[in-house]
């Protein structure tokens, strides 16, 4: 100001200033925004915050066919002892 100097301290653990406001502000929490931490924040700067990793397609492909194989040679056993048991009472 005219009169007085401003008087600066440093930002508390968690918070920021940028330089562009007067007061810290908290730092952006990611995960409660469902998203992953990319940068830590610190005094002078915000936390950066990304895209959650997601699986690979290749594992999800992978699961859904075992899943699959799974379920058809279930129904395979059971239609063949079926089968089996058909013949029997012939």
């Amino acid at each position: 100001t005219a009169l007085t100097d401003s008087q600066c301290s440093d930002c508390s653990d968690g918070t920021f200033s940028d330089g562009k406001r007067t007061s810290c502000r908290p730092h952006t929490q990611c995960e409660s925004q469902n998203l992953q931490l990319m940068k830590p924040g610190t005094a002078s700067t915000d936390a950066e915050c990304g895209n959650l990793k997601k699986a690979p397609t290749a594992i999800i492909v992978l699961v859904v066919v075992l899943g699959l194989l799974v379920v058809g040679s279930l129904v395979a056993w059971f239609l063949w002892k079926r089968h089996l048991a058909e013949k029997r009472l012939l």
